[in-house]
């Protein structure tokens, strides 16, 4: 099974997605969205991720609604597709432009 890494540094998180992000690691996440509920930056790293379903994308807007005081979630490395599908699902609308960098073809 694929792995999700989360990395913590002081009071940080740094998130590495596997390739396919999908219900099977939701459990996984969401355990560790407890622990990042308390952070004060979180960058989820889409590098390596090529699928993501839809109770993946629904754990992505629980962790916003956990920190949604706090604009501190960065979306980074994500490609196109799953950045386009994170618009039609208002993903992007709801955590913001600015917080997603290096959008890849």
């Amino acid at each position: 099974m694929a792995q999700l890494n989360v990395e913590m540094i002081d009071n940080s998180a740094r998130i590495e997605l596997p390739e396919v992000f999908d219900y099977y690691l939701m459990e996984k996440f969401l355990n560790s969205s407890k622990t990042l509920s308390e952070c004060e930056s979180i960058v989820i790293d889409f590098k390596h991720t090529k699928y993501i379903d839809s109770p993946a994308i629904a754990t992505l807007f629980r962790l916003r609604e956990l920190v949604k005081e706090r604009d501190c979630i960065k979306i980074i490395n994500i490609n196109r597709n799953i950045y386009d599908l994170l618009t039609i699902t208002g993903y992007v609308g709801l955590l913001g432009k600015d917080n997603f960098d290096n959008i890849t073809a």
